[in-house]
């Protein structure tokens, strides 16, 4: 294909891909609203009303953001699907692939910002709500620990779920925010996020990756059975590198497109739980206007 050929592939894909935004994409729910009036509506100390407003609107905009990387991946499915593979795989390469690895990422990236802004404002609710509850949070310096000690995500979602017990409906959200980037969603993505952020991850679509994997494995040794035949078993704590042909397959485009789409649901269910529990509290609070 010669480069004015290749120019006109991309411009008549592309007016291909525009025609199928007006297709039933998905997700196909709306927008959420930026503004959180019974936060205002509240009398808040400190500066948490500021803070809170914030944080909501930096949720929404990345659960805005993935919503519509969604919908471009899904009409750009509708249009390589229909090339042979050398086209799909032009397109893939223009077009889609920082699509898909962004979309691929985020179910971790948004566990742990749902748990930050989670943290921050339960935090802030229970300040508000009881008395003598102190402004102290796990991780931070204290006069026997002076340095901040940075916590695990397990650490953090142990600390969110400790900040929620008190409040009503607090424990649901934190359940869904453990649903994100679980292991049902790793093992569909062949663990995408964590194998391509710190090793090798499989490719999408077209291509194998890893063809020869090494792991330390329990050793064997032959043992003489009673009847004079010879089995191998296993040597408890001893330990041999065993090194394995076959590769990584890669992932499919739908379906990992539909188990990435699963994930944007929890997450704006979860979002919607969590903002349910902040507004049930900020409504306990005196008005802004007394």
């Amino acid at each position: 294909m010669s480069p004015d050929e290749y120019r006109s592939f991309l411009r008549n894909s592309f007016d291909e891909f525009l025609l199928a935004l007006d297709d039933p994409l998905e997700p196909d729910d709306s927008y959420l609203p930026y503004e959180f009036p019974y936060i205002t509506a509240a009398k808040w100390r400190f500066m948490a009303d500021a803070m809170l407003q914030d944080e909501l609107r930096e949720v929404t905009n990345r659960l805005h953001e993935w919503r519509d990387l969604l919908r471009r991946w899904h009409a750009w499915n509708s249009v390589v699907s229909k090339k042979d593979e050398m086209p799909a795989w032009e397109l893939r390469r223009e077009f889609m692939d920082p699509i898909m690895h962004t979309s691929l990422l985020t179910p971790s990236a948004m566990r742990d910002v749902l748990t930050f802004v989670g943290t921050n404002a339960l935090h802030q609710v229970r300040l508000h709500v009881e008395a003598g509850y102190k402004d102290v949070l796990d991780g931070d310096p204290s006069a026997s620990d002076p340095q901040p000690r940075p916590l695990t995500r397990r650490q953090k979602e142990a600390r969110l779920a400790k900040l929620a017990a008190p409040l009503s409906g607090a424990s649901a959200f934190v359940n869904s925010v453990r649903k994100l980037d679980d292991a049902d969603y790793r093992d569909k993505t062949r663990d995408y996020r964590n194998a391509n952020s710190h090793a090798i991850g499989p490719r999408i679509a077209l291509g194998s990756t890893r063809m020869v994997t090494r792991r330390a494995v329990l050793a064997t040794q032959m043992e003489t059975q009673p009847d004079g035949t010879g089995r191998l078993v296993e040597v408890p704590g001893q330990y041999v590198a065993s090194y394995t042909f076959g590769g990584l397959e890669p992932l499919d485009l739908e379906v990992a497109r539909t188990a990435n789409l699963s994930q944007y649901r929890l997450a704006r269910e979860c979002f919607t739980k969590f903002t349910a529990v902040l507004q049930s509290n900020a409504n306990t609070l005196p008005r802004a206007d007394a």
